[in-house]
């Protein structure tokens, strides 16, 4: 499924041929989205993560994401690990780690040192933006805009 900024128009695609095979209509911009293996999650720069039906697109949950009580706004690129989604912070250099059930921010990292690593510290515009994570090495892929590089990252602890 691949989401369009502006446009209101979800795309979905086969995933062996990549040919279109249906398109959704959703109100609201498209920023994010990760798929739990049952659940859409799809976020749209707000504080709200929205929980869609993978056939129908119709949402079925709103989570509200707060950090120790205090609404987190600018959620971006998501991605699903087990009980948790991942997001980045738009426009910084945080990934944290939400209870997909409560919305609560249970862990963060601070992913400065990786844009010091790939030169684009000083550059206002070259944030962190990309997180995927590949189950069978337990391996993070985080990139940015602007960025050159792809890191693999193992996140201990978080």
């Amino acid at each position: 499924v691949q989401l369009t900024w502006k446009a209101g128009i979800a795309f979905v695609y086969d995933t062996e041929t990549f040919e279109l095979t249906n398109l959704h209509n959703y109100s609201g911009e498209g920023w994010g989205l990760c798929f739990d293996g049952e659940s859409l999650f799809m976020s749209d720069g707000s504080s709200q993560i929205f929980e869609r039906d993978p056939e129908t697109f119709d949402i079925l949950s709103e989570i509200s994401v707060q950090n120790e009580g205090v609404t987190l706004r600018q959620l971006n690129e998501l991605e699903c690990v087990g009980e948790f989604i991942y997001a980045n912070v738009y426009q910084t250099n945080r990934i944290v780690k939400i209870n997909k059930r409560t919305g609560e921010v249970v862990s963060e990292i601070d992913g400065y040192s990786l844009a010091l690593l790939a030169g684009r510290q000083n550059d206002v515009d070259a944030v962190l933006n990309g997180i995927a994570y590949i189950e069978e090495t337990d391996v993070f892929l985080v990139t940015g805009k602007l960025w050159e590089t792809l890191f693999a990252v193992r996140m201990t602890g978080f």
